[in-house]
Formats: structure tokens, sequence, C-alpha cells
């Protein structure tokens, strides 16, 4: 897969959009039954990501009723509820019952459903769950209920792309071969990874067929509506364990999907051909010199007295590495919830005169479109989003330190020094896991 650019392109796009998302107005409500458009769909309601072929399509709004609102409500107040850690899950679906009180409904590997509101890790709710789910199957007519271990009862199975059946499984040998893999995956939270180039069809032995979509150059499966699963970024699977499955030495030829930018797609297709492109290592990921050279391009657009060296933009990188790393391990990764708030926020920026204003010079200096612009957005929104949160997380954690009460954007000065003296010591602190190659 393609490296991601991270850091300086994406703070800037973030900061774009928080910056002019308050001149923007909200449409106004209307009362209709479930739509593409939120202003559509008025609360309680439930939100999920439609797929389309297994490209993320758009977000679905779904208006519940009353009864089922209070059941979730019922739920969440029910003093004697029962919490639970939210370990190795897959993300559901997101409920607004109001425009103040919202949650997610998780999943376990092992079928138990609960959710997760506000600071509380995780309550026990499995009955207002599957009445959710169950709700979610009647609006959308999409089964919601097909989890991985089901494909591990296939008795067939056939691997197509783009609608070509490029491999076939009948023999006892190769489906022993598919349930060994599912075995190896592990439930995973809504991941902003779209690239699905593959789409699994297994029949099961009473003429079910269920469908799951796969990609060639990541670790991640996702069953529809909403199920996501990855392979451990430890496991030696992720990179022969399918070619292992359908017999392959390589993946078959695929077409050249579209980036972000003419100039952007040359730059990293030269790199992917380099070996020498590497400027450092942090476990299993990579900092690549092309990042470099993009983040020196990148701030110099919005500071032209812009300097610094090669090894403090690739520390930087680092740091963002380490973010996400800390920011997954402790349950604030981003959500694809807000990935979507983010691209929304751009949308409704760019239609006001002062936003498109400024995000028109910024893509005309990188040579993008507004689309490109927004696809190089979603990209990096993951990695960009997850470390503000845990960046958050850090400076409230100092607030508290400090008996302060913590507002985001009003960091006292003495927090806001040992919060960047903390984290500029995050490379410092992994160092044992640091490999450099600043040598061009």
């Amino acid at each position: 897969m393609k490296r991601k650019i991270t850091g300086f392109l994406l703070l800037l796009g973030l900061s774009l959009v928080l910056a002019l998302w308050g001149c923007a107005a909200k449409p106004e409500e209307q009362a209709v039954s479930g739509s593409f458009v939120e202003s559509e769909v008025p609360t309680p309601r439930l939100v999920y990501t439609a797929r389309d072929g297994g490209k993320m399509r758009d977000l679905y709004y779904i208006p519940l009723s009353e009864e089922l609102a209070d059941m979730c409500r019922e739920a969440l107040d029910d003093p004697q509820k029962e919490k639970v850690e939210p370990m190795e899950t897959v993300q559901l679906f997101q409920v607004e019952l109001d425009k103040d009180q919202s949650f997610t409904v998780f999943e376990t590997l092992s079928g138990s459903r609960f959710f997760s509101a506000g600071a509380v890790s995780g309550i026990k709710a499995d009955e207002a769950a599957e009445a959710l789910l169950n709700w979610a199957e009647k609006a959308t007519g999409e089964p919601c209920n097909a989890q991985l271990q089901d494909f591990k009862a296939a008795v067939s199975a056939k691997l197509l792309r783009n609608g070509e059946e490029l491999w076939s499984a009948r023999t006892p040998e190769e489906l022993d071969r598919l349930s060994a893999l599912l075995d190896a995956y592990q439930g995973s939270t809504v991941s902003n990874f779209d690239n699905y180039d593959y789409t699994l069809c297994c029949t099961l032995e009473d003429g079910t067929e269920l469908s799951l979509y796969l990609s060639s150059d990541e670790g991640y499966i996702f069953v529809p509506p909403f199920r996501y699963y990855k392979l451990p970024q430890e496991s030696p699977l992720r990179d022969y364990g399918w070619l292992q499955v359908f017999g392959w030495e390589e993946w078959p030829e695929e077409k050249d999907y579209t980036s972000a930018g003419a100039a952007l797609r040359d730059a990293m297709d030269q790199a992917e051909a380099e070996k020498e492109n590497i400027a450092a290592r942090y476990k299993d990921k990579t900092v690549s010199w092309t990042e470099v050279d993009y983040a020196k391009e990148t701030a110099f657009l919005h500071d032209e007295s812009y300097q610094t060296t090669d090894k403090e933009i690739v520390d930087h990188l680092l740091r963002g590495m380490i973010l996400v790393e800390m920011a997954e391990e402790r349950g604030l990764a981003a959500t694809e919830d807000e990935i979507e708030d983010l691209l929304d926020n751009t949308r409704r920026a760019y239609e006001i005169p002062e936003g498109k204003e400024m995000i028109d010079a910024y893509c005309q200096g990188l040579k993008l479109s507004f689309e490109e612009y927004l696809e190089l957005l979603r990209s990096q929104a993951y990695e960009t989003i997850s470390m503000q949160k845990m960046r958050d997380q850090m400076a409230k954690e100092l607030c508290e330190k400090y008996d302060i009460e913590y507002e985001k954007d009003r960091l006292p000065e003495k927090v806001e020094t040992e919060l960047e003296a903390v984290l500029d010591a995050l490379v410092d602190e992994h160092s044992s896991d640091i490999e450099y190659f600043l040598e061009r």
C-alpha cells in the first residue's frame, strides 16, 4: 500500500476546517425517514456507514422509534448496569438520543454487545443492542448479523476482483487454509481504510451466500455493513497469509488507483521503487524520504521562513506514529464518524466565500483539486485525529495534575509548556524501537 503522508498537511487542513466551521451555517432539519443527509433525520436516530462494493459510500441516518430509544436510555441509566472493558471489539454504529447524548454500540469477539458512552468504557446492554441491530437490518434491508466465524463454515468459496473470478475453493484442504487464516484475525474498530479491492464470496451448506471484502496490501477485512477485522501488527501472516490460502506467489497485477495530485502520485510511485527511500524505521513502520520532502514542501507553503533539518522532520513524523500507537492502546483512535465529521465540515467550510478562498489557495500551492484534497484529507484523517485526541488527553491529565479546569483551546502556559516537553521527549523514550537511515 502506498505510504501515507502524515503530519503537516492534515494539521493544516484540520486547522482550516476548525477555523471556518463556526462561519458555516447548518441546514435546517426536516422530519423524514432514513437518509444519507444528516439534516433530514432528527434524533433519536441510528447512524452508520453505508457501503457499496466494499467502499465507503456515506453515513446513513435512520430515525429510531421512541420505544427503542427508551430501551437504550434505560440500559444506560440502569443502576445495576455491568461495566465491561471494550477489548478486541468491532464497532457497530453510533446512536444519538438527542443533541447532547450519544454513544457507540460495540460487539465483542464472543458476540456480547455493549455501549460506550462518554467516559464510561462499556455498559453491557445486549437486549438494546440486539434491538438496534434488528432495527438497522429492517431499515436498510442489509443482513447485520453475519460474523467472521460464519465464513469458516463455507463449503465453497471464490475470490472476485471487479467481477472477475480469480480463485475458487471446493476441496477440504483449500477451505481449511481459509479457515485457519480467519482464525488469526482480531476484531477492530471502524477503519478509515476503504481500499478493499477483492471480494471473497462464501457459500454455506444450506445455500446461504456471504461476502467479505479484503485488501491485498493491508491486514484488514470488512464484513458489511458493520464489522471490521485486522491481523495483529506482529503477525507474520500480514505479508503472505492470503497468498498462502490462494496458492499464489504474488498478487495479480492491480489497476492503478487514483491518489491525490499528479506530482504526489509520481513521487510515491518512485518512492516505492527505491529501497533506499527509508529515512527511519519505528517497529514495523517506516518514514520515507518522500514524506520528509513532502513535509518540507507543505510547511513552506504556509510559512516562507520555515527551515528545519531532515532529522527534525523525521523525529516529528516518528512522534506522530508514537502518538497514534498510544491513542490506539488507550482506546482513543479516530472513529469513522469523526473522520466523516472532518470531511463534512471541510465541505461546509468550502461553501462559504472565506473558506473557499483559503482552501483554494492551499490546493493551488499543492496542485490539487478540491476533490483530490478531500481524498488526501481522508487518507490521513485517521492518524491526524488520533494524534490530536491523544494530545488532548495528555493535556487533560496535566490539568488534573495542577487541579486546573481543562479548556481545550485555552491551556495555561505552564500546562502548554510541560505538554510540549512531554511530546518532545517521546522519540527519545522510544529510541530503542527506532532506527535511522539519514544518509541519502
